[in-house]
């Protein structure tokens, strides 16, 4: 990635490649290591990117760390058991990206775009003076179709995100996750902005001192004002805000019933922050032997008329929510399918909308979707 310039590697596929086991000699594993230093695929300012039935696991910092990522296919992949940060983050500028079929196990979280991405790596490709010039982390990502299992730090992480979609997920966190960890939430939303930190180093003379004109420094200068508030290599960017987002058609689930008014399943931690859904509804929630119910003080997310919160009895017809599982194991797909695809009479089955941002007609298995179809990433 050049600063200022839009060079990407495009057209890449990597498809049925592991990735494993990237941790210091000294670590006892990547999922604990201290240092956060390894991801298991990085894109930096890359086009046309599929990724497809590959596999990640315990790595030290991240599953697919993705920077200024411009139209990518990520499919039928499985990232499980990593460190110090998330299964996938699109930021910096990605556009046009979407998740399908995937699954995630104890990860951190899923990130929709991105959290003080450096300016250095950003490409956004409005033009200048536009107001999504520079506005956003990611626009267009579109998370759909996956299993979501024990998120250490937050489920969905919508960070600077704009037109962005979650839909027919399942989220599950099982008995015995630890909620110590600082999660236990199942969506969350977060302004986003970006540092500029780098900015001048990359901009100086050969003399390391002299910061190079606009017309030298790749046409953007050292602090290019659509994007810098304030003038300085500690400086930050206006803030990214959430927009224009959906959340639809997923079940969120905790059997053991961990959520509570201390700890909800939806989280907005800063109030001033923007709150970013248009669309919120036909989900569902259930928190096992505590039934929720929305305090109605602003705070929890505001959903829509066909969104519930079920009872302790819901007759979710699921057929293993405990389902027990090695992460390494080669069928671990098959196996979360055939414990959370639900059946025929139950809640789930034919309760969602086919007509909301981001949908597909095929479900998490490829299978094809009725109208209407089912809640979560399996149809019956």
């Amino acid at each position: 990635a050049v600063y200022g310039r839009f060079a990407p590697a495009h057209h890449i596929v990597l498809r049925r490649i592991t990735v494993q086991n990237l941790f210091g000699d000294d670590e006892p594993s990547g999922r604990v290591a201290a240092e956060a230093l390894a991801d298991g695929i990085r894109l930096r300012h890359a086009a046309a990117v599929w990724v497809i039935d590959s596999r990640i696991r315990q790595t030290s910092r991240g599953g697919i760390d993705g920077l200024a990522v411009h139209g990518g296919c990520f499919v039928g992949n499985v990232i499980a058991e990593i460190g110090g940060g998330p299964a996938l983050s699109a930021a910096g500028g990605s556009l046009d990206l979407t998740f399908d079929g995937n699954t995630w196990v104890d990860v951190e979280s899923v990130r929709l775009g991105g959290t003080t991405s450096r300016s250095t790596d950003h490409w956004s490709a409005e033009p200048p003076g536009s107001s999504l010039h520079y506005g956003y982390e990611g626009r267009r990502i579109v998370v759909r179709n996956n299993v979501l299992l024990d998120p250490r730090q937050g489920g969905f992480v919508f960070l600077g995100c704009q037109d962005c979609a979650a839909v027919n997920n399942t989220v599950l966190f099982r008995v015995g996750f630890d909620v110590g960890q600082g999660g236990g939430d199942s969506v969350r939303e977060l302004d986003s902005r970006f540092a500029h930190d780098g900015v001048d180093s990359a901009c100086l003379a050969a003399d390391g001192e002299t910061v190079l004109t606009v017309d030298d420094c790749w046409g953007a200068g050292a602090y290019p004002p659509e994007l810098v508030a304030m003038v300085g290599p500690d400086g930050m960017s206006r803030a990214l805000p959430n927009a224009r987002n959906t959340l639809a058609n997923n079940v969120f689930l905790s059997p053991a019933g961990i959520w509570s008014l201390d700890r909800p399943p939806y989280l907005h931690p800063e109030p001033a922050h923007e709150r970013g859904f248009t669309l919120a509804d036909y989900n569902l929630w259930w928190n096992g032997p505590s039934p929720l119910m929305d305090p109605g003080d602003d705070t929890w997310l505001a959903e829509g008329p066909h969104s519930s919160f079920a009872a302790a009895d819901a007759n979710l017809a699921l057929p293993n929510i405990g389902v027990s599982f090695d992460a390494a194991q080669i069928d671990v797909r098959a196996v979360l399918r055939a414990g959370l695809r639900p059946g025929r009479h139950g809640l789930l089955s034919a309760s969602g909308f086919s007509r909301v941002p981001g949908f597909a007609p095929h479900d998490g298995a490829s299978e094809v979707r009725p109208d209407p179809p089912s809640l979560g990433a399996f149809e019956p």
